[in-house]
């Protein structure tokens, strides 16, 4: 599944959000992405559950060659990013739920 800016309410920071039935870890790169082009989709991942929550990130961009194209070095892989942060292994794409 992808989800847009639009899914969160155009958030405006970093942060957790309620999401489904957990919560949503949108990290500052992916804003600023939405914020110079905000009908990026990214592909909703779902972390392995490790606490009693669900939690979900925000993994490949749809629109990638777009955002490759520009000099802003923002268009870096999401999972490139995830993986810088400590998410290494944890998340998987989900295929068939629904917003």
């Amino acid at each position: 599944m992808q989800i847009g800016w639009s899914y969160l309410n155009h958030v405006q920071q970093a942060g957790q959000y309620p999401f489904r039935d957990g919560v949503i870890i949108v990290l500052e790169p992916e804003i600023e992405i939405w914020r110079k082009h905000p009908k990026t989709l990214f592909d909703l991942m779902r972390k392995n559950p490790i606490h009693n929550r669900v939690e979900y990130v925000l993994g490949d961009m749809k629109s990638q060659k777009d955002l490759r194209d520009t000099d802003d070095g923002l268009a870096q892989n999401s999972l490139e990013r995830f993986r810088a942060v400590g998410f290494h292994h944890c998340a998987w794409p989900l295929k068939s739920h629904r917003v």
